[in-house]
């Protein structure tokens, strides 16, 4: 009886174990994320200049019942601007058209992630889908990658003519924000950003089941 106790707490404890390491490092993850998108979103509140719309972490619908989580939204007269953060560190590569980069750093020790082009393009489709506004020329797609990843030359050298797409550090987005404000052409009307914030505001507090179940779709499909 003595051993079978002992052996009943013992598996408890290594099944707590694991899952106080899982929720810690789950909770580092997040922690890193939210510092990402706060360096991105106090930029752009900071240093785009006129009429403009954030949002931050809306949750659109997908025409299969699921949701697409945007990190962060810039809407102005300009264009609709879809920013994902990815802040990781480590050397960056990737392909256009591959399901999966890596983040690799170095003797064989690699993680793969979502393709954030296909990524962003998700969020673009739903972002068409919802306002019903569909011209390619409106979106802008913008990765932005943390100040201690370097990204691969291969990555530099593709992506650079992908119409209307950055793949960026965080240390160039100041750049990047002056080549918005320098745009010249004003593709989005006045009663048009007024209409895209009431579709978008009932987006932007998502519950905790809306959040649950992303995350859980998430896995589902990327691991």
């Amino acid at each position: 009886m003595y051993l079978i106790l002992l052996s009943f707490l013992i598996v408890t404890f290594i099944v707590f174990l694991k899952i106080f390491k899982s929720q810690k490092k789950i909770s580092k993850n997040e922690i890193k994320g939210t510092i990402g998108e706060d360096e991105i979103f106090n930029l752009l509140s900071e240093k785009i200049k006129g009429k403009k719309l954030l949002f931050r972490n809306i949750y659109l619908p997908k025409n299969n019942g699921e949701t697409t989580e945007i990190d962060i939204l810039l809407v102005s007269p300009k264009g609709i601007f879809v920013f994902e953060s990815k802040n990781y560190s480590g050397y960056i590569l990737g392909d256009i058209d591959s399901y999966n980069w890596v983040q690799s750093f170095g003797k064989g020790k690699n993680n793969k992630f979502y393709n954030p082009i296909l990524q962003n393009k998700n969020h673009i489709k739903a972002l068409e889908n919802l306002l019903n506004l569909k011209n390619n020329k409106l979106y802008y797609s913008f990765i932005v990658f943390g100040k201690n990843s370097t990204l691969h030359q291969s990555i530099k050298g593709k992506f650079k003519e992908l119409p209307n797409t950055k793949i960026i550090s965080i240390k160039d987005l100041s750049k990047e924000i002056n080549y918005i404000n320098n745009l010249y052409s004003f593709k989005i009307t006045d009663y048009q950003i007024k209409k895209i914030h009431s579709l978008l505001k009932p987006f932007e507090n998502a519950s905790a089941k809306t959040k649950i179940m992303h995350v859980k779709n998430l896995k589902k499909h990327y691991g």
